[in-house]
């Protein structure tokens, strides 16, 4: 019995390292840790969506991740509202 009872636990055990995700989100769907607001846009996350505005000045902004990521998967769900150029810029950086 004892070695039956030890067998599940170390199968439990292995198990929650097996099953945790090997990749982490970089959005975390409550606010902007991990990112950095370049410009005047208004960032900011309302029921979990990543949500710009206009700024005072009406000029471009960027949101940049902290960190630089090789090995990524991206999904997005992208709504523009009005008129504007508005993308997605990936492996690219702001000088």
């Amino acid at each position: 019995m004892k070695k039956n009872l030890l067998s599940i636990f170390i199968l439990l055990f292995l198990g929650s390292f097996i099953l945790l995700p090997k990749k982490h989100a970089i959005f975390n769907g409550k606010d902007l840790a991990g990112w950095k607001i370049y410009g005047t846009e208004k960032w900011y996350v309302d029921k979990g969506e990543l949500v710009c505005e206009s700024g005072p000045d009406k000029q471009y902004g960027y949101l940049g991740t902290n960190k630089s990521y090789k090995d990524f998967d991206l999904t997005v769900e992208f709504l523009q509202e009005s008129n504007g150029n508005s993308g997605i810029f990936f492996r690219s950086s702001i000088e």
